[in-house]
């Protein structure tokens, strides 16, 4: 028979047997962990070890990614003629055949877009040759071939030092070697330039070159009040820089960078020569303020030795 809601009803757990064990609970305590000072100690070494591994990665990706201007030399140099016409007016010929190395020092491709040689006499520019461009691999090197042929270029300005080096029997040319191009880093366009000279004697008997002296040039103005790079500049050829000479702070200078005033009125070239000390020449000029020397800032500018 049914019993009704309000009917109590007794419930009471199954007994448990043998074979219905009733199930134990284990708690399980923790004592208080407390860290020992070496736990903190090893956590900072740790710490700055990631930080100092992470800064020399870094750096060595800067160091060996940071692109860098390509080195230009004049690889081989060879007299194809030399002629010099004395009627009716003094008169020179003259034809080089030229092997130019251009090699990319960076891990990105180099595409240059100009390569010039110009060939000079008495820091005078005698003629040049242009090649339309390449590219160069990375970690690698290209040549270009180029053939510089000079006809009935007159030469009556430096006829007497002509003469001169005609009685010696050797005749100095300048080469001048220059590299526009750009280094494909990623999606960027880096804008590179290299330049390179060399000194190219020329024997007039036999019509080979005898001797040449080659050396890297600044692609720009060295930075002011930079003694280091002056002297490395210096090392390879000479520099030029104007001063205001009537200045009584350069009447006052002995050695080392001028810092004194820099007027708009330029009146003095310094010409400093290097060889294994500081050698200065000063030459008046006419009181002309050259337009590549500012008085905020005087440029060096590189001058071929005459």
């Amino acid at each position: 028979m049914a019993s009704s809601k309000s009917e109590y009803v007794f419930y009471a757990p199954v007994p448990t047997g043998p074979y219905n064990p009733q199930p134990q609970q284990n708690v399980v305590v923790l004592t208080h962990y407390r860290r020992t000072p070496d736990y903190c100690c090893r956590r900072s070494l740790r710490l700055y070890i990631s930080i100092t591994t992470s800064l020399l990665l870094l750096s060595a990706a800067a160091f060996f990614l940071y692109p860098s201007d390509p080195t230009v030399q004049l690889a081989r140099i060879s007299l194809n003629h030399v002629r010099i016409n004395a009627a009716p007016k003094p008169t020179l010929d003259l034809s080089f055949s030229l092997t130019i190395r251009v090699r990319n020092r960076d891990f990105f491709s180099l595409n240059y877009d100009s390569l010039k040689v110009t060939v000079g006499y008495r820091a005078r520019e005698l003629g040049f040759v242009s090649s339309d461009g390449g590219r160069v691999r990375a970690r690698a090197s290209s040549y270009v071939n180029a053939t510089l042929v000079i006809d009935g270029l007159e030469v009556l300005h430096d006829v007497f030092y002509l003469l001169e080096d005609l009685a010696k029997g050797v005749i100095p040319f300048d080469t001048d070697t220059e590299v526009d191009g750009s280094l494909g880093l990623l999606f960027f366009k880096i804008p590179i330039k290299a330049r390179a000279s060399c000194e190219v004697y020329v024997g007039t008997t036999n019509q080979t070159v005898v001797r040449e002296d080659c050396y890297s040039k600044p692609t720009g103005p060295l930075p002011p009040n930079d003694e280091e790079q002056l002297q490395q500049a210096v090392a390879n050829q000479p520099v030029s820089v104007g001063i205001c000479g009537s200045d009584i702070a350069f009447q006052l200078y002995s050695k080392g960078i001028f810092t004194g005033p820099c007027s708009n009125s330029l009146d003095h070239a310094v010409l400093i020569n290097g060889g294994g000390q500081w050698q200065m020449t000063v030459q008046h000029t006419s009181n002309v303020s050259p337009p590549s020397l500012p008085h905020s800032s005087p440029s060096v500018q590189a001058r071929h030795k005459s």
